[in-house]
C-alpha cells in the first residue's frame, strides 16, 4: 500500500511505501475525520473546558429566550385516548386543561382503514 506523506520509506515518485498495514477506524482518524466533517477547527479539544467554562449564566438565558417558544409548543400524546384523558398519578386530566386539542385518528398502515 503506498501514500503520500505517510510513515515509511520515500520513493523516487513521491510515494511513500507503508512499512505496516494503516487502518483509518482508530480513535485519532476518526476523531480528525470527525473535526474536519463538522468544520471545527484542529484544536477543537484542546480549547473545549476553556469555551464550557466562559458560558455564563446571562449567555444562556439569551440563547434560550431567542430559540425557545413556549406558546408555540406542542405536546404530542400516542396511546389510547380515555384513560390519557382520565389522568392519573403522573398526568393531569383532562389533557385540555393544556390547552387547544387536535385528535387524530390514524389509519391502519397495513389497510388503509381507519382505526377504531
Amino acid at each position: 500500500m503506498a501514500l503520500r506523506g505517510g510513515p515509511g520509506r520515500k520513493r523516487k515518485s513521491g510515494l511513500v511505501l507503508i512499512k505496516k498495514p494503516c487502518f483509518f477506524g482508530t480513535a485519532y482518524t476518526s476523531t480528525f475525520a470527525n473535526l474536519e466533517m463538522t468544520g471545527k477547527p484542529l484544536n477543537y479539544y484542546k480549547t473545549y473546558r476553556d469555551n464550557i467554562r466562559a458560558v455564563t449564566k446571562a449567555k444562556v438565558q439569551e440563547v434560550a429566550k431567542a430559540t425557545i417558544h413556549p406558546e408555540r409548543a406542542v405536546i404530542m400524546i400516542v396511546g389510547d385516548f380515555e384513560p390519557s384523558n382520565k389522568g392519573g398519578d403522573k398526568w393531569p386530566g383532562p389533557l385540555d386543561k393544556l390547552g387547544k386539542m387536535h385528535r387524530l385518528s390514524l389509519r391502519d398502515p397495513m389497510t388503509g382503514e381507519g382505526r377504531k
